[in-house]
């Protein structure tokens, strides 16, 4: 018996390594392919990261080792209000291991893809472990291998994506099985799996600082170990113990973080963010993970097939009826999984383990019975057999389910296009000393970290007041008023909007009419062409009605269209160059723009919508159509046109039509 125990343990590790190394062998291979088939996915010494936060991560790790006071302010984040509210995010685990990294291998940005292709496949360690002592082998296997291979988790640990989702799981489901193991350790072990499970709990803090999740696993620790019918004395040791070297201090700020995830975060709040009886836009309208879904699409992003989505949730449900409180330990995972039907795909990583679990427990399910009433074996080998053919078939579905239902055959592409990334490094080597760019947010960390600018709103500091102002700057068709917002905002800061009882129409006027000079004579206004497809969420946030708590936009309507001289054809219609019709549409105007400005115009003297075609070296690069009012817009003229008003703006950088900069005077 003991000999068979051992077999088993050594089993499941060699098991468990195998599962590993497949998700992190997969996830080099999509480096490899970038090195053989993308070389271009790499400027200058960078691998060009899958999201935006990762060039934040890397800034910091950067600056790591030059920081002595924990209290320095971040001086590229929130501009002009830095000194005040923005500290460098140093103590971070993710910030300390790229820093660490890089010494060995020579590169930031390696240091930070390396680390994600190996942190990103430890979640299966713990996961298996719970399921596996569960007794259930086979629904591990399916859990663990279709989970590193969705398209939920996948798609956050693809190359490139240095962020802290890598992690993400991992920690929660370790604390998960620490909280399982306790009850059943006697003695000395029980409070040392106690101390594992704090230490765990301080890492995951360290990691993701988001206490809210201690409170709840506190919770659920608790009432575990009372359902487990472990003694008071035990359970307050092991609880003092847990709380002691999580570090005490989270759980006194956890449960202000739970409020306000759920009354104050962008993932509940609709359309407008309510802050000092001020309703501001909620920038979550318009970030894909924070959009909300229907529950087949979330289906679909957790399961990759919303049937398989359902089958996966009717086996969680008998799962859970099978483990009873032994589910208990899961729950905060679960929960938080559940939240994406609610809440957007930002959480669906967190549900397509149980999804998968459930579908690996119907696997086992089935085998048990055809097992049990099939084969009628004797009762005693009912598990052995359960288990070997449950195991097979499990098997065989994984397979399946991996080629025709999971993420690997997303290509990911750099968040920020090449051509922009090498701009960006260009304008570091042109300007020196760090100015501001005052521009959409999407990019902030990316003008940080590549072209050493200072950022009014970034990926962490986003929506609200600074999103709003800015869109409205940009959407208005008058460039003066668009230099007195900046100019307002670069005198006064954008804190003194966090008093309460201030009108926010009232702050337009004054911001609109405000004539006082820049302070800072090195502001720089930065338009280029990804913010010509996010301009629905600029005019979202210009258009803004305070009082109806909506907004009315405009967008740019994308356009397929060839062009060689004298015709022109969009969306397989000709366009009448002559008279301006385009099928059943007439026209007002059509723009032909390339390099050196207006190569062609057409003005047809109807009232109507308006194409704007950009060549690059001869061939299209971008073609729009779009509204009067669009096209009057401060971005539409600086952008397309490049017609500033000298007497408030300089022209510093041009290379359209990527980028055109200009600096506010």
């Amino acid at each position: 018996m003991l000999k068979n125990r051992k077999f088993i343990r050594v089993a499941i590790i060699l098991l468990i390594l195998l599962i590993v190394g497949i998700s992190s062998g997969f996830r080099y291979y999509q480096l490899y392919d970038w090195k053989v088939n993308h070389p271009s996915y790499f400027v200058g010494n960078t691998v060009s990261l899958t999201t935006l936060d990762g060039y934040y991560w890397l800034r910091l790790a950067k600056t790591y080792d030059n920081l002595t006071d924990k209290n320095t302010p971040d001086t590229y984040r929130g501009y002009p209000d830095y000194p005040y509210t923005y500290k460098l995010e140093m103590n971070n685990l993710l910030v300390y291991l790229i820093n660490k990294t890089s010494k060995l291998i020579g590169n930031y940005y390696y240091a930070g893809v390396y680390l994600v292709i190996i942190l990103s496949s430890l979640f299966i360690i713990p996961l298996f472990l719970y399921l596996s002592s569960c007794g259930f082998t086979s629904p591990a296997i399916v859990a663990t291998l279709l989970t590193t291979f969705s398209y939920s988790y996948l798609y956050r640990t693809f190359v490139g994506r240095v962020d802290t989702d890598c992690l993400n799981l991992f920690f929660p489901f370790m604390m998960s099985y620490l909280i399982y193991l306790i009850p059943r350790l006697e003695g000395y072990r029980r409070y040392i799996a106690s101390i594992a499970l704090g230490i765990t709990a301080y890492l995951f803090m360290w990691w993701y600082p988001y206490p809210g999740f201690l409170i709840v696993y506190l919770g659920v620790f608790v009432l575990y170990l009372i359902i487990k019918r472990v003694k008071f004395w035990a359970i307050l040791t092991s609880s003092v113990l847990f709380i002691l070297f999580a570090n005490p201090k989270y759980f006194i700020t956890g449960i202000d973080n739970i409020i306000y995830f759920i009354f104050g975060s962008k993932y509940f709040a609709g359309e407008a963010i309510n802050v000092n009886k001020i309703a501001w836009p909620n920038i979550a309208e318009f970030i894909s993970e924070t959009q909300k879904q229907g529950w087949q699409t979330i289906l679909l992003y957790a399961a990759g097939n919303k049937y398989l989505g359902l089958a996966g949730l009717i086996g969680l449900a008998l799962f859970i009826l099978r483990l009873r409180f032994d589910i208990l330990p899961l729950l905060p995972i679960l929960l938080l999984g559940l939240i994406s039907f609610k809440s957007g795909n930002r959480f669906t990583m967190y549900l397509s383990p149980f999804i998968f679990a459930g579908l690996g427990f119907l696997i086992y399910f089935s085998s048990e019975y055809f097992v049990y009433n099939g084969l009628k074996v004797f009762k005693e080998y009912v598990k052995m057999f359960t288990e070997t053919i449950s195991t097979i078939i499990s098997i065989i579905f994984v397979a399946i389910a991996i080629y025709f239902f999971s993420g690997i055959h997303y290509k990911p592409t750099p968040s920020v296009p090449l051509n922009i990334q090498q701009t960006m490094i260009d304008m570091r080597n042109r300007f020196g000393a760090a100015p501001v760019v005052w521009t959409w947010w999407d990019f902030g960390y990316a003008y940080q970290d590549l072209a050493n600018f200072s950022t009014v709103h970034d990926g962490g500091i986003h929506g609200k007041e600074r999103t709003y102002f800015v869109g409205l700057s940009l959407s208005l068709p008058d460039q003066m008023k668009m230099r007195n917002i900046i100019s307002y905002f670069d005198n006064k800061g954008f804190r003194m909007l966090e008093k309460g009882d201030l009108d926010p129409k009232k702050i337009v006027l004054e911001a609109t009419n405000f004539t006082l000079p820049v302070k800072n004579r090195d502001i720089l206004v930065v338009v280029s062409y990804d913010m010509v497809h996010k301009y629905d969420g600029i005019d979202f946030f210009a258009k803004w009605d305070f009082d109806k708590k909506k907004s009315d936009y405009d967008d740019y309507e994308k356009l397929s269209c060839n062009y060689d001289s004298s015709t022109l054809r969009c969306n397989d219609v000709d366009v009448d160059l002559t008279q301006g019709g385009w099928g059943d549409e007439q026209l007002s105007k059509v723009y032909i723009i390339d390099e050196s400005g207006i190569l062609k115009y057409y003005d047809f003297n109807v009232d109507g919508r308006i194409i704007q075609i950009v060549l690059k070296n001869n061939q299209v690069f971008i073609s729009y159509i779009l509204d009067d009012s669009v096209f009057q817009s401060n971005f539409n003229q600086l952008y397309f046109f490049g017609k500033y008003d000298a007497k408030i703006f300089e022209k510093v950088y041009d290379n359209f039509p990527i980028m055109r900069v200009f600096r506010v005077k």
